[in-house]
């Protein structure tokens, strides 16, 4: 958390959000400022798979308030094909499935709404290897 706190400068008020699975240790849930929830995510190593994991696990207590989810999703719908395993109700746990989990509760992809872009049609790439 004092890491956390040392990025926010000024005035703003960091808590993290207690009563969630702590089994999901690349995902960081915070309450910012008393006004929204923020998400830190870091989807590793299962990828998009965790990410449906821990929503399924704790959505109830994230989407209640003001949600933000942000951080390296390693997602994108072109690896759907890769994954196989599947949701307690038999969806794939792949891209395209937790875009329609994640918008059913109103959170939408913040590039997809700026650019009028489609999955699987992005025009420019957002990973930029060193």
């Amino acid at each position: 958390m004092e890491r956390i706190r040392s990025i926010c400068k000024g005035k703003c008020k960091i808590k993290k959000i207690e009563g969630l699975n702590e089994n999901f240790k690349h995902f960081i849930p915070l309450r910012v400022n008393d006004s929204f929830n923020l998400l830190s995510i870091w989807a590793m190593p299962r990828y998009v798979e965790m990410i449906h994991d821990y929503f399924d696990e704790n959505h109830e207590k994230l989407v209640n308030e003001n949600l933000i989810m942000c951080g390296d999703f390693n997602s994108n719908a072109v690896f759907n094909h890769k994954h196989r395993a599947k949701d307690k109700k038999g969806n794939a746990k792949d891209h395209n499935n937790l875009d329609v989990k994640l918008n059913s509760k109103g959170l939408y992809s913040l590039y997809h709404k700026l650019s009028s872009e489609e999955n699987e049609k992005e025009s420019k790439f957002t990973f930029f290897p060193s």
